[in-house]
């Protein structure tokens, strides 16, 4: 995130770091993530999981995956 908002803003000038990090979207291990512009939120992702170890000693499954819009923070 700093490389790109120290390319983006041309320089280290924090106030045009911040803008360029605005609404900024990136592929992560988890999926999209987004800054939302207003607030600065990460948008992403979220994954409900029940964390039981099987008889075969493997976990759980995944049981659903929420949307980033769905868990995201209600803006101010």
């Amino acid at each position: 995130m700093i490389v790109h908002a120290v390319q983006k803003a041309g320089g280290d000038d924090a106030d045009k770091m911040i803008s360029a990090l605005e609404g900024w979207s990136f592929p992560s291990v988890k999926g999209t993530i987004t800054v939302r512009a207003s607030d600065h939120a990460m948008i992403q992702l979220m994954y409900q999981a029940k964390l039981v170890k099987g008889s075969d000693g493997k976990w759980t499954p995944l049981i659903k995956t929420v949307s980033a819009s769905t868990v995201a923070p209600p803006e101010k």
